[in-house]
C-alpha cells in the first residue's frame, strides 16, 4: 500500500470530529466501527482495515481524553500558577499558566488586572471554571480554540496572595529568550516595526496588523512552516560554512527549532514542520524516498495524539489545508503544466490562496481580490527580512560597529513591508460573504477542488462540465440567499440586555441593541456588530429603541458606525435622548408601519414616571404570526394590555416586577423569549416569572444562547446552544 498513514490519519481525525457530536462513547458508533474492522479482516482489505481501525482508535482515544474533563469544576480557591504565556485581551491581562490539582499539572487561562511575566509563580485567590462557551454564531469560539490546545479551564483572579519566580528551569529559559528577542528589536527598531518583528519571531499579537490579515497575509504574523523551514535552511547553511557535516548540521537545526518551538508554546505549524523534517532526515539517512503526503498524515496524527481536539482550532485546519494545497493540488497541476520561472511562483501563490479560500471565507467572512498580488509583492521582501531577523538573533552580541547600519536596513525593510501592505489594501477590494458557522461546508468545497484537480487530463470535456456545474450550483446558492423570502426572528445573546433582529424577506429591523459595556465587556464590538456582519446584514431599515436604558440603547452609536441605518424609531418620551441622530423618527400609539410580510404596530407609548414604564410597546405581525415586545414595562402597566400573541418577549429580562399571571393569561403566548446575562446581579429571570410562564415554551439566552425562530407554514425554533460541551 502506497500511503498507509494517509488512510489511518484521515479516519482517525474524522472519528474525533464524529465524537464531538456525541461527546460520549456511543455504543452504536463503536459497534459499527468494530464490525468494519472484522469485515476488513475477513475480506483481507488493507485499506479498509486501516480506515476502520483509524475510526475505532480515534473515537476511543477522544472518549478517553474527554473523560479527563471535569465540567462541574466551578469554585473559589487558592491556586498556585506558573505563567508560561501572556497576552492583552479586552482591557485585562490574559495569561496561560500551569496549575496543580491532585498532584496533576494542567493548563489554564488566567485573567488578572495585575501585570505578570513569563516564569512568574503567583498564588492567587480566585474562581476556576470551564472556559465559557460561545453562545452566538459567527464569533471567535474561545472554548473550541483553547480546548484545541488542551486548555479546559479559566481562572479569574480576585486577590493576589504571593508572587515569586518559578523554580522551573525551562520556563526561566523561555522568559530569558523572550526578553532577549524583545530587547533586540525594541532597542534598535521603531516601536511599530519592533512590534511587527516580535509578533513574527515570538508569535505575539500585532495590534496594527488588520490590513495584513485582511489581505490574506496572516501567515507572516504567526510562526508558520515557512518560518521554521527558513530557519532550518539558515542554520544548516551557517553550520556547513563552519565545516560541520550536513547530517550533524540538520540534526542541530531540528533540535534548535524544537527548542524555539518550546519558547513560543509549540504552535501546530511548528510541530508539523518538525515532524516532517525529522521524517525527511530519516529518509535521507536510510536512502529512502520520502512521500510528503505520508509525512503530512503522520504529523497530523502526532499533533492529534498530543492535542486530541486540535481539529477544532482554526490554526490546525489552515496549517494542514495549506500543506495539502501545496503537495496535492499544486503538485498535481505543476506535474501537468510544468510552469517555469516567474509564472511558476505566481501560480503557486494563486493556487494556495484559492485553495484556502473555502476556509478563510467561512472563518473571516471575506476574501480580498488583491490577496495573490499582495503575497507576490510581500513574500520575497518578508523572506529577506526574516533571514535578517534570525541572523540578528544569532549574532547580536558580535555585530559590533555594523549594528547601526544593519538595524537601519532592517527598520527600512520592516517599514517598507508595512507601508506597501497599507498601500495595497487602500486600493484593494474586499468581497464579503455570509459566514457559515460550519466547518463541514469548507471541507466539502476543499474536497471538490481536490477532486477537480485530480480528474484525468484526457477527460477534458468532463472537466469543463464539472467546473461549469460547480459554478452554476454556487451561483444558484448565492442567488437563493439574495432572493429567498425568509421571515425569521433572532434573539441575539447580547448579555444583560435586549437585541432582537427581524428578517422580513430581504429587509432587517432591530428591536433594541443591547448595552455598550458590562463589566468591561463591549457587547457592541464583541457581539452585536460581528454577529450582524456574519449574517450578511449591511442595511437596517429600522431600529426600534424601547427606552433609553443603556442595556437597550447603548450600542446605537457603534451600530450606526458599521451599518446603514435608515430609521431610528422610538416614542416622543425619548426624543431628547435620540434626537441627536438625523434619522430619528417618533412613533405614537396605534401608528402602524407596513412591512413586506406584515406590520409593526405601536400599542403603548408610555404613561409612567420612569424610563422602564415609558417603554415603547410593539406588536409585530410576521407572516400572520404575532410577536409582542414591551421593553422593560412593569406589570402595573402590562396588566392593562389584552392582545393575543404567539411570541412574547418577556419584559425586563424576567424581572419579578413584570409578567404577572394575569398578563400572561391576557396575551396567551405559545413561546416566551427571555434575554438576560449569565450570573447577573439582578437574579433575572426570577423564579416567580418562570412559574407564571408554566406551560409555555421558554427560550432563555442563558441556556439557549442565540435563538432563531422561523415563520413558515408553522413556527419552528432553533437554538445555538445544544446543551453539550462542544455545541
Amino acid at each position: 500500500m502506497k500511503r498507509p498513514m494517509l488512510f489511518f490519519a484521515i479516519s482517525f481525525i474524522f472519528a474525533i470530529v464524529i465524537f464531538t457530536y456525541f461527546e460520549s462513547a456511543n455504543f452504536f458508533v463503536i459497534s459499527l466501527f468494530v464490525i468494519l474492522v472484522i469485515v476488513s479482516l475477513i475480506l483481507k482489505k488493507k485499506s479498509m482495515f486501516l480506515i476502520s481501525i483509524g475510526l475505532l482508535c480515534g473515537f476511543l482515544y477522544a472518549d478517553f481524553r474527554f473523560n479527563d474533563y471535569d465540567f462541574s469544576y466551578d469554585k473559589l480557591d487558592n491556586f498556585d500558577l506558573d505563567i508560561y504565556s501572556k497576552d492583552e485581551f479586552d482591557d485585562i491581562n490574559r495569561y496561560e499558566a500551569y496549575t496543580y490539582r491532585d498532584n496533576k499539572r494542567f493548563k489554564v487561562i488566567f485573567y488578572s488586572e495585575n501585570n505578570y511575566d513569563i516564569a512568574d509563580n503567583v498564588v492567587v485567590y480566585g474562581n476556576i471554571s470551564t472556559i465559557s462557551k460561545n453562545s452566538n454564531p459567527f464569533l471567535f469560539n474561545m472554548r473550541n480554540y483553547f480546548i484545541g490546545k488542551n486548555i479546559k479551564y479559566e481562572i479569574k483572579e480576585k486577590e493576589l496572595i504571593s508572587k515569586d519566580i518559578s523554580s522551573n528551569f525551562m520556563l526561566n529559559l523561555k522568559r530569558d529568550f523572550n526578553k532577549y528577542v524583545d530587547g533586540i528589536f525594541h532597542d534598535n527598531l521603531s516601536k511599530k516595526n519592533a512590534d511587527f518583528a516580535t509578533s513574527v519571531i515570538l508569535s505575539k499579537s500585532f495590534d496594527d496588523g488588520d490590513n495584513i490579515r485582511n489581505l490574506g497575509l496572516s501567515h507572516i504574523l504567526v510562526v508558520s512552516g515557512l518560518h521554521i523551514d527558513l530557519i532550518i535552511i539558515f542554520i544548516i547553511f551557517f553550520l556547513n560554512g563552519m565545516g560541520i557535516d550536513y547530517k550533524i548540521s540538520r540534526i542541530i537545526a531540528i533540535i534548535i527549532c524544537a527548542l524555539y518551538g518550546y519558547f513560543i508554546s509549540f504552535p501546530f505549524s511548528v510541530i508539523r514542520v518538525l515532524v516532517m523534517n525529522f521524517v525527511s532526515f530519516l529518509s535521507f539517512v536510510f536512502l529512502r524516498k520520502e512521500d510528503k503526503i505520508n509525512s503530512i498524515a503522520l504529523s497530523s496524527v502526532v499533533i492529534t495524539l498530543l492535542y486530541p481536539f486540535a481539529i477544532l482550532n482554526i490554526s490546525f485546519v489552515l496549517s494542514f489545508a495549506a500543506m495539502i494545497s501545496i503537495f496535492v493540488i499544486y503538485a498535481k497541476l505543476f506535474e501537468r503544466y510544468r510552469w517555469v520561472g516567474l509564472k511558476r511562483y505566481i501560480y503557486f501563490l494563486a493556487i494556495v490562496q484559492l485553495s484556502l479560500m473555502p476556509f478563510t471565507v467561512n472563518y473571516f467572512g471575506r476574501f480580498n481580490l488583491f490577496s495573490v498580488f499582495a503575497n507576490f509583492v510581500i513574500l520575497p521582501l518578508f523572506t529577506i527580512l526574516l533571514y535578517m531577523m534570525v541572523f540578528s538573533i544569532f549574532t547580536y552580541k558580535i555585530l559590533f560597529i555594523f549594528k547601526p547600519l544593519y538595524f537601519l536596513l532592517m527598520n527600512l525593510l520592516s517599514g517598507l513591508i508595512l507601508n506597501i501592505t497599507d498601500f495595497i489594501y487602500d486600493f484593494s477590494l474586499d468581497i464579503s460573504f455570509v459566514k457559515e458557522d460550519s466547518m463541514a461546508i469548507s471541507v466539502v468545497c476543499f474536497l471538490i477542488i481536490i477532486a477537480f484537480v485530480n480528474l484525468k487530463k484526457r477527460y477534458v470535456l468532463y472537466n469543463k462540465i464539472f467546473l461549469i456545474s460547480i459554478i452554476a450550483l454556487l451561483s444558484l446558492d448565492v442567488a437563493g440567499d439574495l432572493f429567498r423570502k425568509e421571515n425569521s426572528l433572532y434573539m441575539i445573546d447580547i448579555g444583560q440586555g435586549d437585541a432582537f433582529l427581524l428578517k422580513d424577506q430581504n429587509d432587517y429591523y432591530l428591536f433594541d441593541v443591547g448595552g455598550p459595556k458590562f463589566k468591561d465587556y463591549d457587547s457592541g464590538k464583541r457581539i452585536l456588530v460581528p454577529v450582524l456582519k456574519g449574517m450578511g446584514v449591511k442595511d437596517i431599515k429600522g431600529v426600534f429603541i424601547s427606552h433609553s436604558d443603556s442595556d437597550h440603547s447603548g450600542n446605537l452609536d457603534i451600530l450606526c458606525q458599521n451599518f446603514k441605518v435608515s430609521n431610528i424609531i422610538s416614542t416622543d418620551k425619548f426624543k431628547d435622548e435620540f434626537d441627536k441622530y438625523d434619522n430619528f423618527v417618533s412613533i405614537k400609539k396605534d401608528q402602524v408601519i407596513k412591512t413586506n410580510s406584515g406590520s409593526i404596530k405601536c400599542i403603548y407609548d408610555g404613561k409612567g414616571t420612569n424610563p422602564n414604564d415609558n417603554s415603547m410597546g410593539l406588536l409585530v405581525d410576521i407572516n400572520g404570526y404575532k410577536f409582542l415586545t414591551l421593553g422593560d414595562l412593569s406589570k402595573k402597566y402590562e396588566d392593562s394590555i389584552k392582545i393575543d400573541t404567539d411570541i412574547l418577549k418577556v419584559s425586563h429580562h424576567g424581572s419579578k416586577n413584570s409578567s404577572s399571571k394575569e398578563f400572561i393569561k391576557n396575551v396567551s403566548p405559545s413561546i416566551a423569549l427571555i434575554s438576560a446575562g449569565r450570573n447577573n446581579i439582578y437574579n433575572h429571570p426570577s423564579s416567580k416569572v418562570i412559574d407564571n410562564l408554566s406551560g409555555i415554551r421558554i427560550y432563555n439566552t442563558q441556556k439557549d444562547g442565540f435563538v432563531k425562530i422561523n415563520f413558515d407554514d408553522k413556527i419552528s425554533v432553533d437554538t445555538y446552544l445544544k446543551g453539550g460541551f462542544f455545541r
